[in-house]
C-alpha cells in the first residue's frame, strides 16, 4: 500500500474545484478605546468601548454584513 491510501479515504467525488464554490471577500473594521482611572491607592475604574463592522463584499448564500458596539465598565482593586 502507498502511504496516501492510509490517510485519504477513496471517494468518487472530485474536491479539486471546491475552493471556487464561494468567494469569501470581506472587509472588517475594528476599533477599541480604553481608559482607566485610579480612584485611590488600591482601587481603579475602567471604561472600554469597542466598535466592529463587517462588510460582506461578495455575498454567497446570504449577506453577513453587520456591526456591533460593546461597552464595558469595570471596577477593581489590588490586594
Amino acid at each position: 500500500r502507498r502511504s496516501c491510501d492510509l490517510t485519504l479515504p477513496r471517494t468518487a467525488y472530485d474536491f479539486s474545484q471546491s475552493h471556487l464554490y464561494s468567494d469569501l471577500d470581506v472587509t472588517r473594521y475594528d476599533a477599541q478605546l480604553a481608559a482607566t482611572y485610579d480612584l485611590a491607592d488600591r482601587y481603579w475604574l475602567s471604561l472600554q468601548y469597542r466598535y466592529a463592522e463587517l462588510e460582506d463584499d461578495a455575498p454567497y448564500l446570504y449577506d453577513t454584513s453587520g456591526s456591533f458596539d460593546l461597552y464595558t465598565l469595570a471596577f477593581g482593586w489590588t490586594f
